[in-house]
């Protein structure tokens, strides 16, 4: 029953203002725990519909999916997406600038660096 009320506030839109949007995410994750919690009545109940493989089973793939979710708004929150594709963009230009030659690239890099230094003096 708390799930489902839980739920339910997550559904609701939010009284703060500029804060319009559902929290659908954190929604859907508790329906698949009320979901897991009915798996497990189902086979408390009647122990012969389920067996224990199929029982784990129908248990890890929501189980699965929520993580999955929760990783998503992880990611979201912390904005690691920009930042990983930022780091892997830096990544392949310096191994495609250290490809090309090497002598050149430190010598820009250090180029680079006295510049945006004499940028900060000015």
């Amino acid at each position: 029953c708390i799930k489902f009320c839980a739920m339910c506030a997550c559904l609701a839109p939010s009284e703060r203002p500029g804060e319009g949007v559902t929290r659908l995410p954190q929604a859907l994750v508790l329906l698949i725990l009320l979901l897991m919690d009915w798996i497990s009545i189902v086979k408390l109940l009647t122990p012969t519909l389920l067996t224990d493989t199929t029982k784990e089973t129908l248990m890890l793939v929501p189980m699965l999916v929520g993580g999955l979710v929760q990783l998503r708004v992880a990611m979201v929150r912390l904005k690691l997406r920009p930042r990983w594709r930022r780091a892997c963009a830096q990544r392949r230009a310096r191994q495609t600038g250290a490809g090309q030659d090497l002598e050149l690239g430190a010598e820009l890099a250090a180029v680079g660096a006295s510049a945006s230094a004499g940028a900060g003096h000015g």
